[in-house]
């Protein structure tokens, strides 16, 4: 049976250990406790407020760079990097992805240093699956009706690789002796056994291109005649949504591209990379006769995105991990800032004639701009 007075008596014990506990609490933080919480709290809000100072002194500096590096981007190359490409055949090639808007700086200093932009050739997704493709493609491809997907998209990029391989042979160089209005002939034999004879005047200018083609001329892997007119499977590699083809500043839609020999390449990707977008520049920078071609490889300034994958590389990055490409493809990894976009000119200009050199301020790069050669 429970006693009501010890209930009473328990009851009340605890209300009073309640209330002691109470008192005292109180009293101790209002004591030394509720100093030194106030202090840490001065000492946070000061930090704080000095840290967003920094961020914004750190905000001024960059919108500053970036003003400047606009300004330069626009009247710069005019004065710095006039000539340096001076009727240089180039033609872009933008790996899917990458939109017109991220290669217009480039296109446009390409334009001031005096190069002939030709045209910006993008690269899509149907290049590498594959896919519903006309039967005058299959034919110029050597396959049939009922060739794989897989097939179509291999010996697509293997004819696109070959066109760009035969464009970018380097032209005879002229004799200083010649009269610039006597024409050379040059006779050459691509690795798919044409022989070509290109009329050159001492300037460098090509005149006509005359190839006799053997009877086998219908194999897919013979290297294409280069006759004046654009290889008949680049118009229908853009005819069946495999590249789309934006012609240079200078160009219409009708002008032909890879006509002839003597041009080159910028290889563009994107600094955040769809998975697999890589896939494709690297198919035509690995090219099968292992002859590189005359090619520069370049990306705008990578910016961290919360959450994306650590393992996805662009193509810069890439190529520079790759033992064998890295030898042979010159990189720059920030096209979006001046010294990337002269970068690219001059790492342009020094084609076959000076070092490969990687160049810019991500891993990897040895410089910001190439040596004086």
């Amino acid at each position: 049976m429970i006693n009501i007075r010890y209930h009473i008596v328990s009851i009340t014990a605890v209300f009073l250990a309640l209330g002691l506990g109470v008192a005292l609490g109180s009293t101790f933080l209002d004591g030394p406790t509720m100093d030194v919480l106030n202090r840490n709290i001065t000492s946070a809000e000061v930090r704080i407020k000095e840290a967003n100072e920094k961020i914004d002194q750190l905000e001024d500096i960059r919108d500053s760079s970036q003003r400047r590096d606009g300004e330069l981007i626009l009247v710069g190359p005019q004065r710095l990097l006039a000539q340096e490409l001076a009727d240089q055949k180039v033609v872009v090639i933008a790996e899917p992805g990458v939109g017109a808007d991220q290669t217009s700086a480039l296109r446009s200093v390409l334009e001031q240093s005096g190069a002939d932009l030709r045209a910006t050739l993008t690269l899509t997704d149907k290049l590498l699956s594959g896919g519903d493709v006309s039967d005058e493609l299959l034919e110029e491809l050597g396959l049939t009706e009922s060739s794989s997907n897989s097939a179509i998209a291999t010996n697509a990029r293997s004819s696109l690789s070959r066109a760009l391989a035969a464009a970018g042979e380097i032209p005879p160089e002229p004799d200083p002796e010649q009269d610039p209005e006597t024409p050379t002939e040059t006779t050459t034999t691509t690795a798919g056994g044409n022989a070509g004879t290109t009329t050159t005047t001492a300037g460098g200018n090509a005149g006509t291109t005359t190839t006799t083609t053997p009877e086998d001329s219908n194999d897919p892997e013979s290297e294409p005649a280069l006759d004046g007119t654009e290889p008949a499977v680049v118009a229908l590699l853009e005819s069946n949504g495999l590249i789309e083809i934006a012609p240079g500043p200078s160009h219409d839609d009708d002008d032909p591209i890879l006509e002839t020999i003597g041009y080159r390449y910028i290889f563009v990707g994107s600094s955040n990379p769809a998975a697999g977008a890589t896939a494709l520049p690297l198919s035509l920078l690995k090219t099968q006769d292992s002859i590189p071609l005359p090619a520069v490889v370049v990306v705008p300034t990578h910016v961290a995105v919360r959450g994306e994958d650590e393992n996805l590389r662009d193509l810069v990055q890439m190529v520079r991990s790759d033992e064998e490409l890295s030898k042979i493809y010159s990189t720059v990894d920030n096209i979006d800032t001046f010294a990337g976009l002269a970068a690219s000119v001059l790492a342009t200009a020094d084609l076959q004639q000076g070092p490969v050199g990687h160049f810019g301020q991500a891993s990897g790069a040895s410089s910001l701009l190439p040596p004086a050669s």
